[in-house]
């Protein structure tokens, strides 16, 4: 069994988004993403969307390798690089948050007791969205005391949707919601 693995996470925020080991180790390991996500990773059954197709554009990914953990590899949405340390750690988020999302807005509620920090960026996309051009919010600090955040939605044509959002040190998290 090999003792290492790899995992795709996405540069700016951390998430993992897949993670895998190799029944043997080839004789060059690749430099990029690319070498495993072509022009995108292609994202299905994040929690709370299980039907969505979310793809991550290969710009927007990294790769990187860690020592065997098959707690990742059951689990690897749960997972960040805390990129603010040196070397970064790989941790499993204990924290959780609900997303509740309507034709005009997607409200975020941080899980008891935790909070979101003032400033943090979180970063929310549409199925159907590009990543390069996610809806982003800095938690304002109001928000870091509890009180549930609200990011106002474009004008989307009628139909069904995801919104799928990103905040550093929680789990991908996603709600479903329908334009009239």
């Amino acid at each position: 069994m090999n003792s290492q693995m790899d995992a795709l996470y996405m540069k700016d925020l951390g998430h993992v988004l897949a993670a895998f080991t190799r029944a043997a180790e080839p004789d060059q390991i690749e430099a990029s993403a690319a070498a495993f996500v072509g022009d995108g990773l292609h994202l299905r059954g994040t929690k709370g969307a299980e039907d969505q197709d979310l793809v991550v554009p290969a710009a927007q990914i990294e790769l990187s390798r860690s020592n065997l953990d098959p707690f990742v590899l059951s689990s690897p949405r749960s997972w960040y690089w805390d990129l603010s340390t040196n070397p970064p750690a790989l941790v499993e988020s204990a924290l959780s948050f609900t997303v509740a999302a309507t034709s005009t807005a997607v409200t975020l509620t941080a899980g008891v007791p935790a909070a979101f920090a003032a400033g943090t960026k979180v970063h929310v996309l549409i199925e159907g969205m590009s990543l390069a051009s996610p809806l982003l919010i800095t938690v304002p600090a109001s928000s870091a005391s509890g009180s549930p955040i609200t990011i106002p939605v474009p004008a989307l044509a009628s139909g069904s949707y995801y919104a799928i959002v990103f905040v550093p040190l929680y789990p991908i998290t996603a709600a479903s919601f329908i334009v009239p």
